[in-house]
Parts: structure tokens; C-alpha cells; sequence
């Protein structure tokens, strides 16, 4: 067994060696004897003093060798008695007499049959767990010589009834009478200036205690569960109350908080369900979570203004608080703060907080309104769920996301406004909610989901679940992503249905824009008994209609079907129903399913249009052909017309010619020779269709960097901007300059109410992730774990921060077998400073690694990470050492170990001194991320001059090409008139003239012309015949033409351009 033992505690840190060894049982003493039935360990030979034999702790491992080793533990009492214990302040060893001082530790532990004990004055403390478990100890007289009483010196004495404490007591250990159930009452000496952790905790019979005003603090748990305590004063002494000091305490009526107290701990009064009122003094700055959850007899609660924070469910389940004033110092209202609050009627909401956590209001079904303060900027998860009563709520305009079942089972909320920038509402936000007609802004791209993105919009049913009232759907007609029409509401980019509004409907007319239907979009339409299918549909999902138990009548237009699964209608709909298709094509639809499967088939009569949407640019065409299809064949004329010309208009022969920026509806009136007609409709967008050269970029101090618009257009007018100029300043040509040292903004280019963005962040290392290298993201956190890759290899270097899809990411952990089993593949790691966590296995069997680099934040390497692991050279600039997980350096291999110079000795004093054949102290300066590959754009060509544009005065140049990145040097030829930094001018003089220049890093230069405070910003023109051949670009940095000849520059249209870096007008 000991062998067995020892292969395993070989292969551990030498302190755990002395934990086992502390592990072999001590029972041998110096010296004991027995006394009248009880035993006495000597204390001092010198001064006849002995102690009460103390118990023992045995502990045996059961573990198998190669395993964690399981330890199981047994504590063995120092003497054994049972009924009246009277404990002599003289005993005598045959001999001589000793004074008995000490009750020492575990000395009558578990002596079940103990009932009374007395214990002489002779005696100055009781040690820890002396009386534990002596659960028919009924009384015990304590002396006035004891001054400390040990940690659970009398815990689980059930029937222990009453305890008189001396005066001489000064201190009470932890749980010293814990869980003494029959204790009805405790008078503390004002000798005890703390009362310490679990103390007095589960004696529910306790009815009163007396708190001397020499008491500073009551700490964690000290009376939880005193289930029987009426009342309790705290002196004005008390600065703190614990975490859950008087948790459960549910006879508790009242208490008095003194001035003196500055905080209340977590759950403190939690469960004193009796609690009908508290005053919380002035001097209280926070709150603690849960602090009073439970009081469901609380009715009113004053909170002062020194308050600035109330932590999570600090007033959770108080059922009959009615009304809660929030001061104006506090300034977030955190999560399920007020949850289950249900006779809350009103609460006053400070314009200080920013915040409201999630489930905040959770199930107050009495509030009937609330006023949500303009500073917030998010509903979260359940902040509004269940509070049946609400009729009226209004959200700020500064909302950008509503969160999962937000205003679920608000069953009387029958309208809500939803501001403009809302983006996304989460899962069943509005589920059982009476609401009858709801409107969408511009702004919204995720609806009942939060997969939605501004790229790819989305849209799930569960936030109308249950909503049976709900008729009319509406939607920002400026909106990009959804469309709302009387029968659909569609996702505009993939001109998908995803939901049929107003249940009780029974036909529904799905409009000629849907493309597709999304799966459970006629959910719960139970009346549908009519729906007509446009012929653009070319995509069903599964079970469409397969519960719409009452549809009889189907039609499709399209003349060629398109296929799906036959479970898209029921059997009753195929067998009972009839389907309506284009006379012509109905061979088509007896071969294709699920039409087929119809027993009944009859000829659809209609007009066809060969487009029913489309989007166009201004100056494009496109022929529109019509085709009316009857019974009988019969001939038809066609009408055209253009809802609003001066967007699209249409001649004769259905040619669309698109003008402007806008909407129009083209329509199409087929007449036959009787004057019956049928109509078609195409809905036409006009817009200018752009995209930017870069999403997003990541510059430099100083630096800038050039941006372009892509466009078929020439004479676009560009207007750029910046979300916040003291970041990034962009001037008339798209180029960006840093303006701080760190932070991030959004550059805009808008052309005719189109709009394009890039994201820019200044001064934030990005790279890229290697190849081989594999990796998952959260978007709510925006980091990066690493994960298992097995195809990574070579030099591998992990960015601190990514650039994906505009937004920055970093990487915060290496998640289990990140590099595992790499052998020899990859031969060094740099790891970046923005990672702390390493988990298991990571680095294990990596073992051809000439370099491996841990950042300064790492906190942890998990079990194994480091095994078999074999580096010349690791470095960690952790300051303090990370932990280190069991077997983290199992069989591991290390040359070199370097660590900042200044913990050197703390890495040796951890598991970390195994580390290394030699440790060097290192100076790693500010980041080591330099090591990673810089991001940035191409080096530039050429610098051209364009000009000086006012308000603000500025200085305009190019980069050529579009993409290329530079440190510009700004210089004006004379000062006294102008300055010039980054591009913006300062006029300091109206006398005078200067010469501004733009130079970069590799020489290339650009100068504007003589310049003064009153002259013109275009004056730097000439005329086509003095220039040469180059490429041709617009005054919005545009490239017309690349490499153009003499006979292209004479083609130019009349206007202003620029060639080879100068400013020619064509007349």
C-alpha cells in the first residue's frame, strides 16, 4: 500500500508532500492520564496545567495508484462519557495536580449520551469542535475565565436549550453554536466585538439576541435560519451586515438599521418573510444581491440617495411591496432585481440609470406602466416578463435591442411603440401579449431571433406566439431588411414570407414580391380556407399548410411549378381542396409534387408578368413582358403605367426606363373585347447600388489611409463623414487620417440617401489567424477561443485581436487540445498577452518547439497543458505565475524558462520552479504582440493634390491606389498665415499668401497652389491640351479610366477632373 502510495505522491509538488504527511494520525501525546473517567493531555510539567485530551482526524486513501488520490476522513473523539460531565478545576495523575486550563479540540466530540456539562473556572478556552454533535447536551455552564471560544465548539447540540456567555468572552469562533435547534435565547457579552461567520446560523428555536454596543460587525450567515427570531437591535456600532446574516429569518417582524452601517451584505435579510417594513439609514451606499429576497411581507421600502448600487434580486419575491422609489445615485438596475414583485404597482425610475438587467420585472403582475429613463439602451431577457397588468409602456429612443421574452404574458399590453433603432428582438418578446397592430422602424434586422445580422437579416415566429389578436404588421418603408404587406411580412433580401399576420384570416393573397416561404409561416392559421400563390414562388418550405385543416382552394400561377415535399398541405387539403394553375401548364402540374397529389385541378385564369420585382439604378432599362392566360384562350390588350413616373416610367410596350431614387409600381391592365380585364403588378426600386473598398480598417497614430466607392456612376456627388472626428477625420476624397492615439469610429460615404460604412480603429494590433488554425467566436463578447487544429504547423502566431466582419475580436483562450499531438509539425507558438486561459492538453506532445510565448494576462494552464511538451526556449510575462493544473507539466521538457525580472522568485516558489534547466529574469518592455504581422494597407504610388475646401478649411489629397496607407507630413510654407495639422488648416493671418504640402513616408509629395485666407478652393485649373496622358479621375477620387490616351481625354464630358495630379476643366 505504501509503495502504491508513494509511485503516486512522487509524481506531486513538494507541498502536497506535507499535506499527506500531516495526513498520518497523531494519536500519542506527550503524556495523558486518566482522571475520574476522563483523560488529560499535560500542557506544561513546569506549570501543572493540562488540557482536556484532544480527538484525532484519521484519514485513509482509497484512490488507485494511477489516480487522484480520495481521501476519506473520520474524526475520533479524546474522551468518550455519557450523562452529567462536572469537570474538576484540580485533577491529579496519581502524583501530582494539574490545573485544568484548555477543553481541548473534538475533546467530547459526538458524545451522544453527554446531557449536561460543567466546566471549571479554572478553564480559559474551548477548542474547536469540542462538543460537536453532542446532540443530548442539554445545558452547559460556562465560567467566566474562558475568554475564547473555538470554531464549532458546540455546533449540532440539538437540544441544548440556553447558554450564558461570561462577560469574560471575547471572541466566538466560526459556528460556534451552529445549528443548536432548541436554543431559545443568547445574551452576547459586550466583550465580543465581532460575531463571526455561522454562529448562531440554524437555531430556530432563537427568539431574541442582545447585540452589545461593542460589536462592529455581524458577519456571513451568523444568524440564517433562525427561523423562531422575532426581533433583533443592532448597535450603532455595526458598520457591516454579512452575506445572508439574517437569510430565512422568518418570524423577524422588524428591525432597526443603524446610520452607522454602510453596507448591506448578500442575501442578508433574505427569507425574513415576515418582515413588513425596513429603514434603510442615509449612511447605506450598496445594497447586496438577493439582500432581501423573500420578504414577501415587506409592503414599502425606503431607499436613500447614498445609495449607488442594488445588486441582483435584492427585493426578488417581495409580494407585497407596492411601490419603490430608485434614487437618482444609482445608475443600473440589475438583473431580476424586482423579480416576483407581484403587488407592485409603481416604481419611479431615476434618468440616471443606463441600465436595466435582465428579468428586473419579471412577474410583477400589478405594475400597470412604466417609464423607461432615455439613457437606456437595451431591454433584456425577460425584463418586462409576465407583469400581466401592463397596459402602456414606452421605450426610448436610444433602445437598439429588445431581449427574449421581454414582454411575454403581458397579457394586457395591447400596443407598445417600438423606437427607429431598435435592430434586433429576441424569442417570444411579445408571446401571449394582446397586441392587435405592431410597427417595425428602419433600423430592425433580427426578429425573434438573434441570428439576425445587417447582412442576413432573420426572422423567427415565436415573438407573436400566442398572439391571436395581432392583424396588421407594419415596417419603416426605409427599412432595408423586412416588408410588411397586408397578407406578408417578407425579408427583403431574399424575398422570403416568413409570416402570415391576423390568424383568424381566412384567404390569404401572397404578394408577386416572395420568392420563397420560409418555414412556419402559416402556423396557427387555422381558418385559412383560401391561398393564392404568385407565380415568382419557386421555394416551399416543409408542412406550409399541412395544419391549416380548413383550405380548400390553392392557386399557384406559375407556369412551371415549382417542387416540394408532398407534407406541405394535409391529406385533407389534396382530397377535398381544388388547385387553380394556368391552364397551359397543367400537364406540368399533374407530374410535379406535390400538385399532383390534387384530386382536383381546374384552369387559373390571370396575367402574367415576366417580373413581378426588380431593382434598378438610375438610367438602367428593362422590357417587361405581359401574358394573359384564360379558360378559353381569348385575345387581350395591354395597358402600361408608372404609379409614379418621375421614379420609373414605362411606355407602351411595357419598356422600363428607371430615373430617380424611389419606388414606383408598374401595372399592367390586360383587357379582353368584352372589357373584362386582369392586372398585374411589378414593383420596381430605384437606387444607386454602391459598396466601399474596405468594411473596416485598422490604422496608426498619424496615419492615413485611403478609401473608395465602387459605382458605374461618374458624377456621383460623395459626401463623406466620421462618427466622431477627434478619432478619425475623413476629407472630401475619402482619405481617413487618425487623429488620437486609440479608439475606433465609423467613416460614411452617401450618395442620394444611400449610405456605405467602414469601420476604422485607430491605434488596436490586428492580424490575422494562421492557416490551419481553428477557432469559434461570440459575437456578444466579441472573442476568439482557439480550438482543436490539427493541420496547423510551422511558426504559428496568434493575433491579440481580428478584424472579422467590421468588428474587432480577441483572443481570449486556447481552448482542450488546441496544439495537441503536434510532435514535430509546428516549431513555435507565440500565444498574445490578450489570452487567460489555457486549457487542458493544449500544448501536450508538441514537441519540436524552439519557442513557445505565454502572454502577461494568462491566469491558468489547465490539466496536462504543458505534457510532454518539449521547448528550448518558453516565455511567460505573466507578472504573477498562472496556475497550474494537475500533471500540467507531465513529463514536459524545458531549456529555457523566461519570466519577468521582477517575480523571478515567485515563479520559483510555485509548481513553476520544476520549470526550466535555467530561469532568466526578463525585461519584456511594453507588448510583445510586435511579433505578430502587421496589418495595415499597400504603400502608396502617388499623393495628389485636389483641394481646399471650407468649413472646415481643410486641404484635400489623394492616394492612389484606393486601399494605400501612409504617414503624412502636413507643412504650410508660412506658418504666420496658415498652419496646417493633418490635413485641417488654421488661418491665423488675412495678409499673405502660403503654399501647402502633403508629403509621405517614401518622398512622394502633393502641393496646392499660392493659397490665402480669401482665395478659391478650384483655382488650380487648366486646360486638357497642357496634359498628359495618365489616369482620368472624378473630383470624388473616382477612377474614370486607367492609362488613358489623348483621344479619351478629349472624349471627356464637359466638367472638372483630374489627371496626372492636376485639376483639368473640359469645357
Amino acid at each position: 500500500m505504501f509503495r502504491q502510495l508513494h509511485k503516486r505522491v512522487s509524481r506531486l509538488s513538494a507541498p502536497l508532500w506535507l499535506i499527506l504527511l500531516g495526513l498520518i494520525p497523531a494519536t500519542l501525546s506527550a503524556r495523558d492520564f486518566t482522571y475520574e473517567g476522563v483523560t488529560y493531555t499535560v500542557i506544561s510539567e513546569e506549570d501543572h496545567t493540562v488540557k482536556t485530551k484532544e480527538g484525532y482526524i484519521t484519514q485513509e486513501n482509497y484512490g488507485k495508484p494511477w489516480e487522484d488520490p480520495i481521501i476519506i476522513e473520520t474524526l475520533n473523539p479524546g474522551n468518550t462519557v455519557k450523562g452529567e460531565l462536572t469537570i474538576p478545576s484540580k485533577v491529579n495523575d496519581g502524583t501530582n495536580f494539574y490545573i485544568v486550563k484548555e477543553i481541548g479540540n473534538l475533546g467530547f466530540y459526538e458524545n451522544t449520551g453527554l446531557t449536561s456539562v460543567t466546566i471549571p473556572n479554572s478553564v480559559t478556552s474551548i477548542g474547536k469542535k469540542a462538543f460537536m454533535n453532542c446532540r443530548s447536551l442539554a445545558s452547559v455552564s460556562i465560567p467566566s475565565s474562558v475568554t475564547f471560544i473555538s470554531d464549532e465548539a458546540f455546533r449540532d447540540c440539538r437540544l441544548l436549550a440556553s447558554i450564558s456567555i461570561p462577560s469574560s468572552v471575547t471572541s466566538i469562533g466560526e459556528s460556534a453554536f451552529y445549528y443548536c435547534s432548541s436554543l431559545a435565547s443568547v445574551s452576547i457579552p459586550s466583550s465580543v466585538t465581532s460575531i463571526g461567520k455561522w454562529v448562531f446560523a440554524g437555531c430556530s428555536s432563537l427568539a431574541s439576541v442582545s447585540i452589545p454596543s461593542s460589536v462592529t460587525s455581524i458577519g456571513d450567515y451568523a444568524f440564517r435560519g433562525c427561523s423562531s427570531l422575532a426581533s433583533v437591535s443592532i448597535p450603532s456600532s455595526v458598520t457591516s451586515i454579512g452575506s445572508s446574516a439574517f437569510s430565512g429569518c422568518s418570524s423577524l417582524a422588524s428591525i432597526s438599521i443603524p446610520s452607522s452601517v454602510t453596507s448591506i451584505g448578500y442575501e442578508a435579510f433574505s427569507g425574513c418573510s415576515s418582515l413588513a417594513s425596513i429603514s434603510i439609514p442615509s449612511s447605506v451606499t450598496s445594497i447586496g444581491s438577493s439582500a432581501f429576497s423573500g420578504c414577501s411581507s415587506l409592503a414599502s421600502v425606503s431607499i436613500p440617495s447614498s445609495v449607488t448600487s442594488i445588486g441582483s434580486r435584492a427585493f426578488s419575491g417581495c409580494s407585497s411591496l407596492a411601490s419603490v422609489s430608485i434614487p437618482s445615485s444609482v445608475t443600473s438596475i440589475a438583473y431580476h432585481t424586482f423579480e416576483g414583485c407581484s403587488s407592485l404597482t409603481s416604481v419611479s425610475i431615476p434618468s440616471s440609470v443606463t441600465s436595466i438587467g435582465e428579468g428586473a420585472f419579471n412577474g410583477c403582475s400589478s405594475l400597470a406602466s412604466i417609464s423607461i429613463p432615455n439613457p437606456v439602451t437595451s431591454i433584456e431577457d425577460n425584463t418586462f416578463k409576465g407583469c400581466s397588468s401592463l397596459t402602456s409602456v414606452s421605450i426610448p429612443s436610444l433602445v437598439t435591442s429588445i431581449g427574449n421574452e421581454a414582454f411575454s404574458n403581458c397579457s394586457k399590453l395591447s400596443s407598445i411603440n417600438i423606437p427607429d433603432g431598435v435592430k434586433t428582438i429576441g424569442q417570444y418578446a411579445f408571446s401571449n401579449c394582446p397586441i392587435s397592430e405592431l410597427h417595425f422602424g428602419k433600423s430592425v434586422y433580427s426578429l425573434g431571433t438573434s441570428d439576425g445580422t445587417a447582412e442576413a437579416p432573420a426572422f423567427s415566429h415565436s415573438i407573436f406566439d400566442g398572439c391571436s389578436n395581432l392583424k396588421t404588421i407594419t415596417v419603416s418603408d426605409d427599412n432595408p431588411y423586412f416588408i410588411a404587406y397586408k397578407d406578408a411580412l417578407v425579408i427583403k433580401p431574399d424575398s422570403m414570407m416568413v409570416y402570415c399576420p391576423d390568424l383568424s384570416r381566412t384567404s390569404c393573397t401572397i404578394p408577386a414580391t416572395v420568392r420563397k416561404i420560409a418555414a412556419n409561416s402559416f402556423e396557427n392559421c387555422n381558418n385559412l380556407a383560401s391561398v393564392s400563390i404568385p407565380a415568382t414562388v419557386k421555394e416551399f418550405a416543409d408542412s406550409l399548410w399541412y395544419n391549416c385543416n380548413s383550405l380548400r382552394q390553392v392557386i399557384y400561377l406559375a407556369k412551371d411549378p415549382a417542387t416540394a415535399n408532398k407534407n406541405i398541405f394535409n391529406d385533407a387539403t389534396y382530397s377535398k381542396g381544388t388547385l387553380h394553375c394556368p391552364k397551359n401548364s397543367m400537364d406540368k402540374y399533374y407530374l410535379a409534387i406535390p400538385w399532383g397529389w390534387f384530386e382536383k385541378m381546374e384552369a387559373a385564369s390571370g396575367c402574367f408578368l415576366n417580373s413581378d420585382l426588380m431593382t434598378l439604378e438610375p438610367g438602367d432599362s428593362y422590357q417587361l413582358t405581359a401574358e394573359a392566360i384564360t379558360e378559353d384562350g381569348r385575345p387581350f390588350t395591354y395597358k402600361w403605367s408608372s404609379s409614379n413616373p418621375a421614379v420609373a416610367s414605362v411606355d407602351s410596350n411595357g419598356l422600363v426606363k428607371a430615373i430617380a431614387k424611389g419606388e414606383a409600381e408598374i401595372k399592367v391592365i390586360a383587357t379582353d373585347n368584352k372589357g373584362n380585364t386582369l392586372e398585374a403588378i411589378c414593383a420596381v426600386t430605384v437606387k444607386y447600388i454602391l459598396s466601399i473598398s474596405h468594411s473596416a480598417i485598422n490604422i496608426s497614430a498619424d496615419e492615413s489611409f485611403q478609401l473608395g466607392i465602387v459605382s458605374k456612376f461618374e458624377d456621383l456627388k460623395i459626401n463623406w463623414s466620421t462618427s466622431d472626428p477627434a478619432v478619425a477625420y475623413v476629407n472630401n476624397c475619402g482619405l481617413v487620417t487618425a487623429m488620437c492615439e486609440s479608439g475606433e469610429c465609423v467613416v460614411s460615404a452617401e450618395v442620394e440617401g444611400e449610405t456605405v460604412e467602414c469601420k476604422v480603429y485607430v491605434g488596436i494590433e490586428t492580424g490575422t489567424i494562421p492557416e490551419g488554425v481553428n477557432y469559434t467566436t461570440d459575437k456578444s463578447s466579441k472573442t476568439i477561443t482557439i480550438t482543436e487544429s490539427p493541420d496547423a504547423k510551422g511558426d504559428i502566431v496568434i493575433p491579440m485581436n481580428v478584424i472579422i466582419d467590421g468588428d474587432v475580436y480577441t483572443v481570449t483562450k486556447l481552448d482542450e487540445r488546441a496544439f495537441a499531438d503536434a510532435y514535430s509539425r509546428i516549431t513555435s507558438i507565440f500565444v498574445p498577452n490578450s489570452v487567460t486561459e489555457i486549457a487542458k492538453h493544449a500544448f501536450i506532445h508538441c514537441e519540436n518547439l524552439t519557442y513557445l510565448h505565454l502572454g502577461s494576462e494568462l491566469k491558468s494552464l489547465g490539466e496536462g497543458a504543458l505534457g510532454f511538451c518539449k521547448a528550448t526556449v518558453l516565455e511567460c510575462e505573466a507578472v504573477t505565475p498562472p496556475t497550474l493544473g494537475v500533471d500540467c507539466l507531465w513529463s514536459s521538457s524545458i531549456g529555457t524558462l523566461r519570466v519577468p525580472a521582477e517575480s523571478v522568485s515567485a515563479y520559483k516558489n510555485t509548481g513553476w520552479k520544476s520549470v526550466g534547466k535555467t530561469v532568466e529574469g526578463v525585461d519584456f518592455g511594453s507588448s510583445r504582440q510586435s511579433r505578430a504581422p502587421e496589418m495595415g494597407g499597400v504603400e502608396p504610388t502617388a499623393i495628389i493634390y485636389e483641394s481646399v475646401t471650407r468649413d472646415p478649411d481643410m486641404l484635400n489629397v489623394r492616394l492612389e491606389p484606393v486601399g494605400a496607407s501612409t504617414v503624412i507630413d502636413w507643412t504650410s510654407s508660412n506658418p504666420e498665415v496658415a498652419t496646417i495639422d493633418r490635413g485641417l488648416i488654421t488661418f491665423l493671418s488675412k495678409d499673405g499668401e502660403t503654399v501647402f504640402g502633403a508629403t509621405t513616408e517614401s518622398g512622394l509629395k502633393a502641393t496646392s497652389p499660392s493659397m490665402s485666407e480669401e482665395s478659391s478652393a478650384i483655382d488650380d485649373v487648366i486646360a486638357p491640351e497642357t496634359v498628359r496622358p495618365n489616369d482620368i479621375y472624378n473630383l470624388q477620387g473616382i477612377c474614370l479610366k486607367r492609362n488613358a490616351t489623348d483621344d479619351d481625354i478629349k472624349s471627356l464630358r464637359p466638367g472638372l477632373y483630374i489627371i496626372a495630379g492636376k485639376k483639368v476643366i473640359v469645357k
